[in-house]
């Protein structure tokens, strides 16, 4: 709601790194399973990084159960020549889980770090169901992010105040 915020979400900014474990698939070695780095998202998060959804959709904040979208890299990793939506994918940090997320989207790849490097197979889980600490608020602005930052700060504020915003800085 903030002047000069075109879009804004939530994210844990890989936040760990998950070994896949697929539905129906034979079991192996941990050291043989496709990895991705793994991020929680929220429904906003995709627009305000920029990131495109090439098939299926994108997270939502109401999930009813846990969903995933991974990313180009990812697909042709862990599903070379197969349709990856609808696929489900062992849910990390619960122990010897037998919850599983669906796939439901597959977003381009996208450089935000590391830009001279091969881009990282990735997927995002919906911030509702995900078990990760800490996240990064992501915004898009039409004028300077800096100075956006004093309002953002008295909305986050008002939300809650033992949350505080720090290290803020452009993408860029």
């Amino acid at each position: 709601a903030a002047a000069g915020v075109e879009a804004a979400g939530v994210g844990s900014n890989g936040g760990a790194i998950m070994r896949l474990t697929i539905e129906g698939e034979a079991d192996s070695p941990p050291e043989q399973k496709p990895r991705g780095v793994l991020s929680s998202a929220s429904e906003g998060y995709a627009s305000a990084l920029g990131l495109s959804v090439v098939k299926g959709r994108w997270l939502t904040d109401h999930e009813p159960t846990p969903v995933l979208v991974i990313n180009e890299t990812l697909a042709r990793q862990a599903f070379p020549g197969a349709e990856p939506i609808g696929k489900r994918l062992r849910l990390p940090f619960v122990d010897a889980s037998t919850s599983f997320a669906q796939v439901v989207g597959v977003v381009g790849d996208l450089r935000y770090s590391k830009l001279g490097a091969a881009t990282e197979p990735e997927l995002f889980i919906d911030y509702t169901h995900a078990r990760m600490s800490g996240t990064t608020l992501t915004i898009r602005t039409s004028t300077d992010p800096m100075s956006v930052a004093p309002a953002l700060r008295t909305l986050l504020s008002g939300i809650d105040r033992t949350q505080p915003l720090f290290d803020v800085k452009p993408l860029d």
